[in-house]
């Protein structure tokens, strides 16, 4: 398919070289789309199987690059495909700018004929508004031009699709597709490749033509397309996830539990996926599921990048690290939750920036370094939750470039940065703290302004010495949804607070950081367990066990002090009453005598 701006005589000259060798000449007339004439011809004759393919279509005078595709394997071999989606930026430049970036970066990383992808898989939201069709070159096809060029593309309708003036039209006109029902043409599909087979559904139950009548022709023919398939691997690819680890305002986690937010219309859709289609996944053995609608960032390292992660969409950014760039993370305006845990961003100018409307909710992150516009420069963001966060070694902790944005931070460390908490920030906006480490101080309940104790912080390490104040000087109590994890990816609250024979007191600590002080070696065949601290001077300590982290029984009430590196205690059994072998969910812990 292709399209052209004046109808003229079009043709399609192919071959499996650059001379071409076959021609097809277009015929009918060629239907439109706005300014747009839409062409398209089959090409059926003499193409083998797993055979390159080269290009080209003429119109008029006019010619096009070279193309090439290739054609499907018929049996099982190795090949590449890739999966992308969510590329409506609206009218801003900079993020078609990106799109052209990613687009073109799937190509580079490929070194050779092999290794380029075999087709493309689109997970919705084309443009911002897929009825109008002026939006389609600038958002979509220009940006993607080298890579469309380069391999097939086979495209899901997401929400973006029905949104403008002639509704899902567009959508169905630029792209050429098998009809999976009859009654509704282009709306799901599938095809295979090799051993797998590929299928695509339409999870958009608030559109207005998903009614019941066609959510049942939908679901049936997926089933019979499961139930019926003989190939090896089964993928299948839809715009909204029926479940969501990143836990946006219509997400689920991975148990199905509500993650809880505000009403958008893609609620309807993912409760469509969660309650309809997963069931049915789940009974044929789906082997993997394509998706896109939440950004969420898992695992990653972003550096010495202009902006480390730009986010139009909700955005959901956990166990990374932001290292060094222009700007950490922007949300623009068009994001309206942005959660952000367990991830360090450091040397970062800015941290993160939040336009207009952001609801912001950051849990067990560092930010340290930079902060030359304030580590959050927040333009009128709608609110700001900080909850087990370091701040530290920064120019400005906020900067307000307009009225709002009101922060609330818990479980927080400020220390070492160039001004206060508050200030100079431009317009200000109400800062609340509680249970927070503030140096010089801020009013607020159990706040403290104390040397945080940093174990190495010339190096980086904003890890908590055991003498640090901030260890089980927070709270578990009065904000929702708690931390799980620190910076670090280890379980808080470590232990439980300060008093293990409480269960009732559970105190977190201070910062991104949990402090741990022991570590466990255990050698169920010896039938022991062995426990092994790390000494401080002139310090004493007893030993605690329990069976679920919650009921703490004292095993050992005197440890001596010791000058030495490390001291070990062995249970094997007489002290708990119950041998390591016979009781494998023992957790133990360390802690240091009052003076």
């Amino acid at each position: 398919m292709w399209h052209t701006t004046t109808n003229q005589d079009d043709y399609v000259d192919w071959g499996t070289a650059e001379g071409y060798g076959n021609t097809i000449l277009e015929s009918g007339t060629p239907p439109q789309i706005g300014a747009l004439y839409i062409h398209e011809v089959t090409i059926s004759d003499d193409l083998q199987p797993n055979t390159l393919f080269h290009s080209r279509v003429r119109s008029g005078s006019d010619y096009s690059h070279d193309n090439s595709f290739r054609t499907a394997m018929s049996g099982a071999g190795d090949f590449r495909f890739l999966a992308y989606g969510d590329n409506s930026g609206g009218s801003d430049t900079n993020f078609q700018q990106q799109h052209f970036k990613v687009a073109n970066s799937m190509l580079v990383h490929a070194w050779s004929e092999d290794a380029k992808p075999r087709f493309v898989l689109h997970v919705a939201d084309f443009v911002h508004d897929g009825g109008t069709a002026v939006q389609w070159h600038p958002q979509f096809f220009d940006p993607a031009a080298g890579l469309l060029g380069s391999a097939p593309l086979l495209p899901t309708i997401g929400n973006h699709e029905y949104q403008g003036d002639a509704d899902v039209g567009n959508y169905t006109g630029f792209f050429c597709l098998e009809t999976g029902t009859p009654a509704y043409p282009e709306r799901w599909y599938s095809f295979y490749y090799g051993v797998c087979h590929f299928i695509c559904v339409n999870s958009n139950k608030s559109a207005d033509e998903m009614d019941a009548k066609a959510e049942a022709a939908q679901e049936s023919w997926l089933q019979g397309q499961l139930q019926d398939t003989t190939k090896t691997w089964k993928f299948v690819f839809l715009h909204h996830p029926a479940f969501s680890d990143g836990g946006t305002s219509w997400g689920t986690s991975h148990d199905g539990s509500a993650k809880g937010g505000h009403a958008y219309d893609g609620e309807e859709d993912m409760s469509y996926a969660l309650d309809t289609l997963a069931p049915l996944f789940r009974q044929y053995g789906v082997d993997a599921i394509g998706f896109s609608c939440d950004l969420v960032i898992d695992r990653c390292t972003i550096q010495n990048c202009g902006t480390g992660l730009f986010g139009g969409h909700n955005v959901v950014v956990t166990r990374s690290a932001l290292l060094r760039n222009r700007g950490g993370i922007y949300c623009a305006g068009g994001a309206e939750l942005v959660r952000v845990e367990s991830t360090r961003i450091e040397g970062n100018e800015t941290a993160l920036s939040a336009d207009a409307h952001v609801t912001l909710t950051m849990a067990s992150c560092l930010i340290s370094g930079g902060g030359s516009d304030g580590a959050f420069y927040l333009c009128a963001a709608e609110a700001v939750e900080l909850i087990n966060c370091t701040i530290t070694a920064c120019r400005l902790v906020f900067y307000w470039a307009e009225e709002g944005a009101p922060v609330n931070m818990t479980n927080c460390i400020v220390w070492g940065n160039e001004s206060p908490c508050d200030g100079p920030s431009g317009p200000c906006a109400e800062v609340t703290a509680t249970y927070s480490d503030i140096q010089r101080g801020y009013q607020g309940l159990r706040n403290i302004d104390a040397g945080p104790r940093f174990l190495d912080p010339a190096n980086g390490n904003y890890r908590l010495r055991t003498d640090s104040p901030c260890i089980d000087a927070g709270t578990g109590d009065g904000y929702w949804p708690k931390p799980v994890r620190d910076a670090e990816g280890k379980r808080m609250p470590a232990y439980g607070g300060k008093y293990p024979q409480r269960p009732d007191f559970l105190y977190y600590d201070m910062g991104a950081y949990e402090h741990y002080v022991n570590s466990l070696h255990l050698e169920p065949d010896l039938g022991s367990a062995v426990l092994t601290r790390t000494s401080f001077w002139r310090s004493s300590y007893s030993i605690f066990y329990s069976a679920d982290l919650l009921a703490w029984h004292l095993a050992d009430g005197n440890l001596p002090s010791a000058e030495v590196e490390t001291t070990s205690w062995i249970d094997d059994g007489s002290k708990t009453g119950v041998s390591p072998p016979f009781a494998p969910r023992r957790f133990y812990r360390i802690l240091e005598n009052p003076e």
